[in-house]
């Protein structure tokens, strides 16, 4: 004979609790997924505007006072958010034709232990 009777018992209440655990933990796991993807575009997106700012820099400057084949190199860190990112910066200087110059610009940084990079390109000629 059945009886009727009202509410959970405790299985019922341990199982719905295990299902709604792996819920929100697959849940909690699209967010820390999302908040790196996005950190990193952050990232990608501020050394794309430090590059452009030293192409600009490096545009102002003469025409007679870009070496040809040069190449220079520097790091350093640059403030991201409340913190720092490690960043080396390349510069190569090659001669395109008789009076133009093509500058590239290659700033890289680490995430989460890759190497990422970003590269930006000018050609210049003497006229300019």
């Amino acid at each position: 004979m059945w009886r009727n009777s009202t509410g959970f018992t405790i299985l019922e209440f341990l199982v719905a609790v295990v299902i709604l655990t792996v819920g929100l933990l697959g849940l909690l796991r699209t967010v820390a997924l999302s908040v790196d993807h996005n950190l990193g575009n952050e990232r990608r997106n501020h050394a794309a505007q430090v590059a452009d700012e030293l192409m600009v820099l490096e545009n102002a400057r003469p025409f007679a006072s870009l070496s040809a084949m040069s190449t220079r190199y520097l790091s350093g860190k640059m403030a991201f958010r409340s913190g720092y990112v490690h960043y080396s910066v390349s510069r190569m200087v090659t001669p395109v034709g008789a009076s133009s110059a093509a500058t590239r610009i290659v700033l890289s940084w680490k995430h989460k232990g890759k190497r990422c990079e970003h590269e930006i390109s000018s050609i210049r000629s003497a006229g300019r």
